[in-house]
């Protein structure tokens, strides 16, 4: 955010990979890219052009350690360096979002996700069947009562104040999920550098050796991060719940209470390659450490 060129990163960087939600990029492909941004900026200012270097420097640039709003290398498959945004990018461009006046400022709908939360807390770590048994008997009373309540042809509409509350934190929630597999596949790559670390230091036996490198092979995986990823992972791999999904979308993106975002109505597809990006990650950092 002190940068010189602050405006340019945000812009460019945050339309290109946050907005469009693209993985890593050729150099080529980002280059050109940037041409074409820097063309515009400095159209109208040609004897003392604002961004007058190569668009390839300004990569390398924020590339640098010193900067770290890109990360470059080479993939596996590839002899051409490859950029992708940085989780410490994202939360700054994310910060700058939210910025923006908001017309609609809910609060009922993230109050009714907190006590879901926490009943999902309490009861799911909670080894006496009574108290579970008495929560399912009261969801089940009060289905009963909805499911008498819509057969009488009583139907209780929520109002645009509350549609709208609850597309709001959809929204935000929608956009985060993919700001966040970002950090995921970052924090799977540290896993990975306290691994080789710990092996390229390694001064004990061979075959002590071998034990602990299946052991941090193994922990990248049941890790925090690795479990909690898996299991987002198969829930959107369900076709059930993809064909529920696309469903749900569409018929809330055709509501008039909201001012529809048109990108969120295939967020799932953006969820779900984003996911695979991840899970890229997480194959290639596996085969290298075993390499290793």
């Amino acid at each position: 955010l002190r940068a010189d060129n602050s405006p340019l990163v945000l812009a460019f960087l945050g339309r290109w990979f946050v907005e469009e939600n693209r993985g890593a990029t050729s150099a080529a492909e980002l280059i050109a890219a940037l041409d074409d941004e820097l063309h515009a900026r400095n159209a109208d200012h040609a004897e003392d052009p604002p961004f007058p270097k190569r668009p390839r420097d300004y990569l390398e640039d924020w590339a640098a350690p010193e900067r770290g709003w890109l990360r470059s290398y080479y993939p596996a498959d590839s002899d051409e360096v490859h950029y992708e945004v940085t989780s410490a990018f994202e939360k700054a461009y994310a910060w700058v979002e939210s910025l923006r006046t908001r017309d609609f400022v809910g609060t009922e709908s993230r109050l009714h996700t907190i006590v879901e939360l926490l009943r999902q807390i309490v009861h799911g770590t909670d080894i006496d069947p009574q108290p579970r048994l008495a929560v399912l008997k009261t969801r089940r009373s009060e289905l009963d009562h909805q499911s008498e309540q819509a057969q009488a042809g009583e139907i209780e509409m929520r109002g645009g104040a509350a549609v709208r509350d609850r597309y709001q934190q959809f929204s935000a929630t929608a956009r985060e999920l993919l700001s966040d597999f970002r950090e995921v596949g970052e924090k799977f790559r540290e896993l990975d550098r306290v691994a080789r670390e710990k092996i390229a230091s390694w001064d004990g036996g061979k075959g002590d050796l071998l034990a602990d490198l299946v052991e941090s092979r193994a922990d990248i995986g049941s890790s925090d991060q690795g479990a909690s990823f898996q299991a987002f992972y198969d829930f959107l791999l369900s076709q059930d719940r993809q064909e529920e999904l696309s469903d749900l979308l569409r018929r809330t993106q055709q509501l008039d209470a909201v001012s529809a975002d048109r990108r969120l109505t295939t967020v799932h597809h953006d969820w779900a390659e984003a996911a695979e990006r991840t899970q890229r990650t997480v194959r290639q950092i596996s085969e290298q450490l075993r390499r290793f």
